[in-house]
């Protein structure tokens, strides 16, 4: 019940410690118009604001005005809630505030410096909840957490970074659905929609909310970036490919999967010192490598690393930076969130540049033959990304140096223009096109179902119809790789079989090798595994898969020396290891991506 007073008492603070800034009075202003509701018509709003001009302490001020008892605060991913956490429980913020990230990895209230676990049956008792849409749309597609649903409803809503539900497959329908919910209930709605990069045809045209709701704020970083684009060819990995090649200082690569950020890591790991970040870790290595990542690169951090090398997981949310970046050819929306960690507080007096890598096949003729194209492909997002590359190219000829509000204002531009808004309706239809098959078969009718009993250990079981996609839990052996390039391999697993905790997850299509049966990791498993492990030997392989959803029994992705002794065997040619490097965990990687046929090189 005091949660309005104390973001109140945490503004209060910015004014003392800034006084007579303008900053605070123009993200005053932006959180008042966000706050005006008009009679009759739905308070569902847009914050459109760049990259670092604090829309976090915006959102919170709209909070304030609206007269907040709870926020719910909604993600995408588990890292922009991670991202989250760190600044609500600053002490800049809400220090003093029960506040509780609530995820399928992390359950935990924060409070007054303390931390503890969120008490089972306790979920959603902050008074700031920071979550992801998965947590919310339980409340949907179980039919078993109504309650969910009725707390979505009461609480004031902040939907963060809500660009990246755009293609993502079932998500896009019920973030509109739970859209469509706040908008019934019209002038008393309080939902807030938070991004850099609106997607101004998402939201208008699909979202159904008025360009007149969409209220932004000017940059406050004057800084000015010399945006670059290379070609490349996709093969070469030497120094002619920036994604590959050795950096300077506080610079960021940020690629479009973890394996290319993997390779470019474990080619400069002896030269260059450098921090590897991307999803494909177990858990206590997630955690400490973003925590490791936000202490060295955050403002004023330690800058105990030169070098950022990532997946996409570091493109939104994140609050640190860096003084030049090098990025893979991505999405409008993309591009602008990584560009997003370059300078990001504004206090290099050097033009800061940004470096986007294309393939030569794309730059040239657009073809879609690449690795790049084909990944973008499959997220919906190609020909808007072609589309902005054209747009941006065209624009950039004469003059490639330009501040964050030219660069945003070339965003709008894009959107405006017919061809942009034409390439970013097709990407969606397409993405909305896969939304409806996957509902189709991961959504059940409304049936009731009788209470299952919960394991002992608390362990809850993978869902069958998860919308994330079907993901199974997985061991792997360790695979140690040096500096030089040797590769080792210890008798070792990712993981204890007794720590639960530290469990990995990989999804089935990449177990079963994408339909390819000469890259099947699960039937070597049904060869191999009972003789190996001295355990029952399952009927049919696809039992394995069904076992795999508990954390007890999952998936060998790869053996051990030691075990595969005792088959006379050897590795399968496109087993999964967990690569250990010179310096720090690489996560989990096929063999085949770690060594060529020649032997210990990459």
């Amino acid at each position: 019940r005091g949660l309005k007073q104390e973001i109140q008492d945490c503004l209060n603070g910015f004014i003392q410690r800034f006084p007579e800034s303008q900053r605070n009075a123009q993200q005053a202003e932006v959180a008042r118009q966000l706050s005006e509701a008009d009679d009759e018509e739905s308070s569902v709003k847009v914050l459109n604001g760049p990259a670092g001009c604090g829309k976090t302490k915006i959102a919170l001020e709209w909070a304030a005005n609206t007269n907040a008892r709870k926020i719910l605060w909604i993600c995408p991913r588990v890292q922009v809630c991670q991202g989250l956490i760190k600044d609500l429980t600053s002490s800049d913020y809400l220090f003093n505030t029960s506040i509780e990230i609530n995820t399928g990895e992390f359950k935990t209230i924060y409070q007054s410096g303390k931390e503890r676990d969120t008490p089972e049956g306790k979920e959603f008792s902050g008074d700031i909840v920071v979550t992801t849409i998965d947590q919310i749309s339980n409340s949907i597609i179980t039919h078993k957490k109504v309650t969910t649903l009725v707390t979505y409803m009461n609480a004031h809503v902040v939907f963060d970074e809500y660009h990246e539900y755009i293609n993502m497959p079932a998500f896009n329908l019920l973030f509109a659905e739970f859209i469509e919910c706040k908008k019934l209930q019209k002038n008393k709605a309080k939902a807030l929609l938070v991004s850099a990069t609106p997607n101004y045809f998402f939201v208008e045209e699909f979202l159904g909310i008025e360009g007149q709701e969409i209220k932004g704020i000017e940059s406050f970083n004057q800084s000015t970036y010399r945006i670059q684009f290379t070609t490349i060819d996709e093969g070469n990995k030497d120094e002619g490919n920036p994604l590959y090649k050795l950096q300077p200082e506080n610079t960021f690569v940020i690629s479009n999967t973890a394996l290319t950020a993997q390779k470019s890591f474990i080619q400069n790991q002896s030269a260059e010192n450098a921090i590897l970040f991307h999803g494909r870790y177990k858990k206590s290595d997630k955690q400490d490598i973003f925590d490791r990542v936000f202490e060295s690169f955050q403002r004023d951090g330690r800058k105990q690393y030169d070098v950022l090398r990532a997946g996409p997981i570091v493109q939104a949310s994140l609050n640190i930076t860096c003084d030049r970046m090098i990025t893979e050819f991505t999405s409008a929306e993309n591009w602008l969130q990584r560009l997003g960690r370059l300078d990001r507080f504004g206090t290099n007096k050097e033009v800061n540049d940004y470096i986007t890598v294309i393939p030569q096949t794309l730059a040239i003729g657009g073809k879609q033959v690449s690795r790049c194209a084909k990944f973008l492909h499959s997220l919906h997002s190609l020909q808007s990304a072609k589309a902005w590359h054209e747009f941006l190219n065209d624009r950039i000829l004469e003059n490639p140096v330009h501040n964050l509000s030219e660069i945003y204002q070339m965003y709008q531009e894009f959107y405006d223009s017919d061809k942009g808004r034409n390439a970013v309706e097709q990407d969606l239809k397409d993405a909305l096109k896969q939304s409806a098959n996957v509902l189709t078969v991961n959504l059940l009718e409304p049936i009731s179902f009788p209470a299952r009993k919960k394991p002992k250990d608390g362990k809850v079981k993978i869902s069958k119809n998860s919308l994330r996609g079907s993901n199974l839990f997985v061991q792997m052996a360790i695979a140690n790789v040096q500096e030089k390039g040797e590769i080792t391999f210890p008798n070792n697993y990712a993981y204890e079989e007794s720590d639960l905790d530290a469990n990995l997850t990989e999804s089935e299509e990449r177990i079963l090798g994408y339909g390819n049966s000469e890259q099947d990791l699960r039937a070597f498993m049904f060869k191999k595994h009972h003789s190996i492990k001295r355990v029952k030997k399952v009927h049919k392989d696809f039992m394995l898969s069904n076992e795999a959803r508990s954390p007890e029994t999952p998936i060998y992705l790869s053996y051990t020396p030691e075990d595969l002794k005792k088959v006379e065997g050897e590795p399968h040619p496109f087993a999964m290891y967990y690569a250990i490097g010179s310096k720090q965990a690489i996560g989990s990687i096929s063999i085949n991506n770690l060594i060529t046929q020649k032997g210990g090189t990459l």
